[in-house]
């Protein structure tokens, strides 16, 4: 049996061990708490609050698969979206990093959507394309008008190759090969339908 001053000693070390972990449980509790990312909007969430989350380092920094349902949500509110950018909801700061953070991903998939396709059916890919592209057309037209008549308003993006270079070259080498080729290709079925080669072709400011 140990003495009383051993017994006493060894229960205030049991003590100051409980203490320690008590306390370093707490430290990592309060750590985790402190680094544990914001909770994050739902991909279904409205398109100002997805376009202004998609512009943030948090969602560049978020693994690809999770990614993709926030830009889905986005194609289908594009209207919406430039609508909001002229009327000055989303600055041209925000309209460009969300760009950025989302283009190679939206390019990414048409590629690889249309690469596993037969070229009979690439054909029809391309034209569902310009199909969209052509009912744009009507909505285009009319946010430059409105840009022209009220300055105060943004002005309305066209086709704009410099930034669609910029989306390119921000792909690996074996990408860029395939969005060349996609993109002739494009050029190639416009002409062929009687349409200028390139989707803005006749909107240009």
């Amino acid at each position: 049996m140990l003495p009383l001053n051993a017994h006493l000693l060894a229960a205030a070390r049991r003590r100051l061990r409980w203490a320690a972990t008590l306390l370093a449980a707490t430290a990592i509790g309060s750590a985790t708490w402190w680094f544990w990312p914001r909770r994050l909007p739902p991909p279904d969430a409205e398109p100002l609050t997805l376009v202004r989350f998609v512009a943030t380092d948090t969602f560049a920094s978020l693994p690809e698969h999770r990614k993709h349902p926030y830009v889905q949500t986005l194609e289908k509110n594009v209207p919406a979206l430039i609508e909001a950018y002229m009327a000055g909801k989303i600055s041209p700061a925000e309209r460009d990093k969300a760009m950025q953070n989302v283009g190679s991903i939206w390019m990414t998939r048409r590629l690889d959507e249309y690469w596993v396709l037969s070229p009979d059916q690439r054909t029809a890919y391309l034209d569902k394309i310009i199909d969209e592209q052509e009912r744009w057309r009507p909505r285009w037209l009319t946010w430059i008008a409105r840009a022209a008549t009220q300055p105060a308003n943004r002005p309305a993006e066209t086709f704009d190759p410099i930034r669609l270079k910029q989306r390119i070259e921000s792909l690996p080498p074996h990408r860029r090969a395939q969005a060349a080729e996609m993109a002739r290709d494009m050029r190639q079925r416009r002409v062929a339908r009687g349409l200028p080669a390139e989707p803005g072709g006749g909107l240009r400011r």
